[in-house]
């Protein structure tokens, strides 16, 4: 009787277990299956209930003439393609190598005091982001850097600074004590310390550092649509250009979002293992 009751619990966790995985995976993938769906579903099928290819209607490739053809106006992808890219690799870039300065530098610190100070890095990502849009924006008139990849950059890289501050921060608490200070006793600097010794030790967690911000980046739209005037616009506003005076063209939206979430995508599946193993080594944090 025991036994059958053991084996009834380990079936029902089992169960519970694929379940909420399937759950997820639904709940992430739909969103990409939907999409792909539109991008070869004729235009003259966009409002019916047909979702099968293949069976319920012939898949077109139309909507990716269009792209092509569209890709150098303000509704292709061209340009955005070309701006996101730029502010997400300076965002990656930035995020990381600050993340891991300001990092190393809270390794110097009292215990009270670093906890004081990562409370104050984590506030950018506690405060809602619309609340900080409308003083970004005032500011960023002023001093004239409205309407510029520079300014966006700039907004992503502390968005995503906060994250990197705090792995990094339990990272480097796992980085051997005797070896940073070894090499501080042969008249290394502290800044020598970090880049020579602490960051090739480090590569995994840069990496998915790197990753993440470089996603968080690529897929913003609120301070790319405040910052935008009329040339600094992203991949994420060349989709929301799909509205027109006369409606949204459904039709393009599919092609759109599959191009705006390939490079992420794929991103995230080539760095996966080194992703999770970076995350891995911050997870555990000593009191050093």
């Amino acid at each position: 009787m025991a036994a059958s009751r053991i084996v009834a619990r380990r079936r029902a966790l089992a169960f519970a277990r694929w379940s909420a995985i399937v759950l997820a995976l639904v709940w992430t993938l739909f969103p990409i299956a939907w999409a792909m769906l539109l991008s070869v579903k004729p235009t003259a099928l966009e409002y019916r209930s047909v979702y099968v290819p293949f069976v319920q209607f012939r898949p077109t490739l139309e909507h990716w003439r269009w792209e092509w053809q569209q890709r150098g106006e303000i509704n292709g992808l061209e340009i955005g393609l070309r701006n996101s890219l730029a502010v997400a690799l300076t965002t990656a870039v930035l995020a990381t190598l600050l993340g891991l300065l300001a990092a190393g530098g809270l390794q110097r610190t009292r215990r009270r005091l670093r906890g004081s100070l990562l409370a104050l890095l984590l506030l950018p990502r506690i405060v809602p982001p619309i609340v900080l849009s409308g003083p970004i924006f005032l500011w960023t008139r002023q001093v004239r850097m409205h309407d510029t990849l520079t300014e966006l950059a700039a907004i992503h890289t502390g968005l995503a600074l906060p994250l990197a501050v705090v792995v990094l921060d339990g990272a480097l608490r796992e980085v051997p004590g005797d070896l940073l200070d070894a090499a501080r006793l042969d008249g290394a600097s502290e800044l020598r310390v970090l880049v020579r010794i602490a960051a090739p030790l480090l590569g995994p967690v840069l990496v998915a550092i790197g990753t993440l911000s470089f996603a968080l980046s690529w897929v913003e739209y609120l301070f790319a649509q405040t910052n935008h005037a009329s040339r600094a616009y992203t991949l994420t506003l060349s989709v929301a250009f799909l509205e027109e005076r006369d409606g949204v063209q459904f039709e393009h939206v599919g092609s759109h979002l599959v191009l705006v979430l390939l490079p992420p995508l794929v991103l995230g599946l080539l760095a996966q293992r080194v992703v999770a193993r970076g995350f891995s080594l911050g997870a555990v944090r000593s009191d050093r």
